[in-house]
């Protein structure tokens, strides 16, 4: 899909950059006919080959340069090999026509493997664009870098922005205040106090974390084990070997209740989190899409 948006505007965009004037005839034209092989070959998905022939290209000006970065990015896009296409996109000139979509989906890229100082000091480069359509798809991704970021403030600033006029960016910017929200009024499970309920009653912890199957089984578990262990003790006594080894296992099971209330607790903080880096870049990526078609 992401092939068949692109390949119209990469056709014009090479015959743009490589110029036909009679001193360039003998290097622009091979070389226009190289690139847009090169843009069917990425329609048909045969991105190794494509690779193989961009490394051969002998450029000779900076806007045949760009068009070989841009290219190698947008490859590297495709297959998920994010660090590289930003580092590639990153490198593509203000000269060039995909100066802006260069840009913005390399910081994107960056964003999404977590390298969000490097995605923001892209980004600032574009902080104010002539264009309003993308002056609002700029202030989107810099509002969703800040919330990755948990930078309200910064998150704030941008928002004020938000128009809702613009239809790429606007079902996002919704989207953005409502994220913005949610880690507002997040409050964290504690780790400590989870553990501390588990102490108190087994189980209690993991419900306090917000799983309650969970809490209840491992309630389940450690009561059986102690009562298992208590009808050894009146049976047998407390010398009994089948008590104490009863009795071990009780107090290992009721431990591992308390560790495992703690660590439920971080997993739920980090669950939260993860998901909703998810749907923030989620909300970052598709009006990329859409707005550059």
């Amino acid at each position: 899909m992401i092939g068949k948006f692109i390949q119209p505007s990469l056709v014009f965009f090479f015959v743009l950059t490589c110029p036909l004037y009679p001193q360039e005839n003998t290097v622009a034209q091979p070389l226009r006919q190289e690139l847009e092989f090169i843009t069917y070959l990425m329609g048909r998905d045969d991105f190794k080959e494509s690779l193989f022939l961009l490394e051969k290209l002998e450029v000779v000006n900076q806007d045949q340069k760009d068009s070989v970065l841009f290219l190698k990015g947008w490859i590297h896009y495709r297959i998920k090999s994010l660090d590289i296409s930003a580092a590639y996109l990153e490198q593509v000139s203000g000269q060039s026509p995909f100066y802006l979509q260069s840009g913005l989906f390399s910081a994107y890229n960056y964003a999404h493997n977590g390298r969000l100082e490097k995605a923001g000091r892209i980004l600032s480069r574009f902080s104010d664009p002539a264009d309003d359509r993308a002056s609002s798809l700029v202030g989107l991704q810099q509002a969703g870098l800040s919330l990755l970021e948990r930078n309200m403030d910064s998150f704030d600033r941008y928002a004020s922005g938000f128009s809702g006029q613009n239809h790429v960016t606007a079902t996002q910017e919704v989207r953005m205040i409502q994220y913005a929200l949610e880690l507002n009024s997040r409050r964290d499970k504690s780790p400590l106090t989870a553990g501390i309920l588990s102490a108190l009653v087994p189980g209690m912890g993991k419900v306090y974390a917000g799983k309650p199957a969970e809490g209840f089984a491992g309630l389940l578990y450690v009561s059986a084990m102690g009562v298992t262990a208590w009808d050894f003790y009146r049976g047998r006594g407390a010398k009994d070997p089948i008590f104490i080894i009863s009795a071990a296992l009780t107090g290992i099971f009721y431990a591992g209740n308390i560790t495992g209330s703690v660590a439920t607790a971080r997993r739920v903080n980090t669950e939260f989190y993860h998901e909703m880096d998810q749907r923030i870049l989620f909300d970052m990526h598709i009006p990329l899409r859409s707005f550059f078609r």
